[in-house]
C-alpha cells in the first residue's frame, strides 16, 4: 500500500467503485434470466354454470291424458308424451319429432294417423288446410262437427279469420274461446 494518504484514498475509492460496478452488473446480468421472472399463476377455479329447473308443456291430442304436465329442464318430446299417458291407437306417432327438446310453455299436439301435416304449424292449427280429423283433436269438437267445419269451409271458401269458425252452426263464442288459442289462419 502507498504511504501517501491521498493517493490511498483515491485507492479505496477506485475500489470500491468497481466492487459496485460489479453488484450492479450482477444486478443487471441476473435480472435478465428467465429464471428470476418466473411467475406461476393459478387461475381462478371454473364453475360451470349447470341449468336447473322445470318447464311447463302442454300435451294435447291424442294421448292418453291431455293436460299441462311440468317436466324437468331439457326433457324430450317422448318424456312430455310418456307423462301424458303415452299416445292412442289412432295417433301418428311417426309426425312428431320424439327426440326433440321441448321449450318452456309450449304446445305438443298428437294428431291422428293421415293427418295433414301442414295442417299444424308451431303448436297450431291451421282452419284453412285441417282435415275434419284435426279439427276432431280440439276440445268441444267432436267428429260431426268437426265434418261440419270442412263442409262449410269448403262451401264458403277459406275463413278470412278464427272468429269466421263462429258462423258455422254448432260453434257459439264459449266453444271458440275453449280452443282459439290453438288456432292459427
Amino acid at each position: 500500500m502507498p504511504d501517501d494518504p491521498d493517493r490511498r484514498r483515491k485507492l479505496f475509492i477506485a475500489a470500491g467503485i468497481g466492487v459496485g460496478v460489479v453488484v450492479v452488473a450482477g444486478a443487471f446480468l441476473s435480472a435478465g434470466t428467465p429464471e428470476s421472472h418466473v411467475v406461476e399463476a393459478t387461475p381462478p377455479p371454473v364453475e360451470l354454470a349447470v341449468p336447473t329447473g322445470t318447464v311447463f308443456v302442454h300435451v294435447a291430442g291424442l294421448v292418453a291424458q291431455p293436460g299441462v304436465y311440468e317436466l324437468p329442464l331439457d326433457s324430450r318430446v317422448f318424456d312430455a308424451i310418456a307423462a301424458a299417458g303415452g299416445v292412442t291407437d289412432k295417433a301418428d306417432g311417426a309426425s312428431i319429432n320424439l327426440a326433440r327438446i321441448v321449450q318452456d310453455g309450449e304446445q305438443i299436439i298428437v294428431t291422428p294417423a293421415g293427418t295433414s301435416v301442414t295442417a299444424v304449424a308451431a303448436g297450431r292449427l291451421n282452419i284453412n288446410r285441417a282435415t275434419a280429423s284435426d279439427f276432431d283433436l280440439l276440445p268441444r269438437i267432436g267428429p260431426t262437427l268437426a265434418e261440419r267445419i270442412v263442409a262449410y269451409r269448403e262451401k264458403n271458401g277459406p275463413f278470412p279469420s278464427i272468429d269466421a269458425l263462429g258462423n258455422v252452426p254448432g260453434i257459439g263464442d264459449v266453444t271458440l274461446a275453449g280452443f282459439r288459442d290453438q288456432l292459427t289462419l
